[in-house]
């Protein structure tokens, strides 16, 4: 798993990240949350390495690579969308790092 810091910032990527209705719970509850993210994000890097890859092609489709962002990058990001997409907060750091060709 890499971290989301440690990506090359000049880069296009897309990134993916969960969203959720509302803003932190408590410490505990992210925990959980975070555990079943990271399995939802390493099932479709799998599938999509795995299916999508060999039946598309990487002409179209990247295989993603699976990455975390610490809170404080979280809550960052999610102040700085929120006029973007209130309702929604993104949850945790799990995420899907696909490249752009």
């Amino acid at each position: 798993m890499t971290s989301f810091s440690s990506l090359r910032r000049q880069e296009r990527r897309i990134v993916r990240l969960r969203k959720c209705d509302a803003a932190g719970g408590n410490e505990e509850e992210e925990d959980v949350l975070a555990e079943r993210e990271w399995e939802h994000v390493w099932r479709e890097a799998v599938f999509c390495r795995g299916v999508m890859v060999p039946l598309l092609g990487e002409r179209y489709i990247q295989p993603p690579t699976a990455a975390r962002m610490d809170r404080a990058e979280v809550r960052r990001l999610d102040k700085t969308l929120w006029t973007q997409r209130p309702g929604k907060h993104l949850c945790v750091g799990h995420l899907l790092e696909y490249p752009i060709s």
